[in-house]
């Protein structure tokens, strides 16, 4: 009798260790789950800022190549209206009219164009954040199209994607990178998702 009472005694301790080890072995296993999750949202914030910091960059850049373009488009306008006066004052000074009249015509203002210059923004596509950032002249686009660029960006926006200012794409990522850092979204963010941090007051004041 003593033995069987010493076995069953030795059942209940195994038990209870079985018990104590699937424990651990439970808690053990949503320690990892949060630890994965944590590095989840850790590795998703990086993203957000290298995207960010890539974005500055190429923003930065296309300025520059704006200006640049801007630059030697005035040169050219330059060049062009000192060429006029020039034939402008040697048919005065011959009184020449029908040379007067050429020079008026050749080198009338109106015969050049006034392209715009230095419109950059952030551009999300229809697959958001990651996958869809990128930086597009507004401005070159209208040039090449000559089109305003308010149809260039009314074309832009009726495909489904969202432009952004330096500043409002800044305060963006900052708003996903507290979302994601506090586990309320992961990325991809696309669709409804970014819609709704687009809503946040703040944020529409900025983006256009």
């Amino acid at each position: 009798m003593e033995g069987l009472e010493s076995f069953h005694t030795y059942v209940k301790n195994l038990q209870h260790r079985a018990a104590i080890l699937a424990d651990a072995l439970v808690s053990l296993s949503q320690s990892f789950e949060a630890e994965a999750e944590w590095l989840t949202r850790e590795n998703e914030v990086q993203q957000l800022k290298a995207i960010h910091a890539a974005v500055v960059e190429k923003l930065a850049w296309s300025r520059y190549m704006e200006t640049m373009k801007k630059y030697e488009h005035n040169k050219t306008r330059l060049t062009f209206s000192l060429a006029g006066l020039a034939a402008k004052f040697i048919a005065q000074a011959t009184q020449n009219r029908q040379a007067q009249v050429f020079a008026n015509e050749a080198f009338s203002t109106r015969k050049l164009n006034e392209p715009c210059y230095g419109t950059v923004m952030v551009c999300v596509g229809t697959k958001g954040i990651p996958d869809d950032v990128q930086v597009i002249s507004i401005s070159e686009l209208a040039r090449k199209s000559s089109q305003p660029e308010f149809k260039i960006i009314g074309e832009l926006q009726k495909a489904g994607s969202l432009l952004f200012s330096q500043e409002a794409f800044t305060l963006l990522i900052e708003r996903l990178t507290i979302e994601i850092g506090e586990g309320r979204l992961h990325l991809p963010i696309i669709g409804n998702k970014l819609s709704e941090v687009m809503a946040t007051d703040y944020l529409m004041l900025k983006s256009k």
